[in-house]
């Protein structure tokens, strides 16, 4: 592998701490994090990522909400559309033009029924 193959798999900063579900509806989650640390010479730094997965559907896999374009806290995103009284898991990460940081740790959160 060339060394500019090596430059899109390095590792920007750790993993975001402290995710948890600030605000949950029926079809929304409300994600907070606390902000990461980035280099000083990283001047690419970009945003955050959350992902999310449908643990109650076998075929569901994990995927990615638009980019939260800050690093100032309170870092939160909203993940809309989602299925009611349904069980979901979490992840989010940093990421600059040039890497990702590391992913953070999963963590459950069940919609409310519809209409609550």
């Amino acid at each position: 592998m060339s060394s500019e193959n090596l430059f899109y798999f390095s590792v920007i900063c750790e993993a975001p701490q402290n995710a948890y579900a600030s605000y949950i509806t029926s079809n929304l989650v409300k994600v907070t994090m606390d902000k990461v640390s980035v280099p000083l010479h990283d001047s690419y730094f970009y945003g955050y990522r959350i992902l999310y997965k449908n643990l109650e559907d076998e075929g569901s896999e994990w995927t990615a909400r638009g980019v939260i374009r800050k690093n100032v806290d309170p870092i939160t995103g909203d993940v809309s559309g989602l299925v009611p009284y349904t069980n979901y898991s979490f992840r989010v990460f940093a990421k600059s033009f040039r890497s990702v940081g590391l992913i953070s740790e999963p963590f459950k959160v069940r919609t409310l029924e519809w209409g609550k």
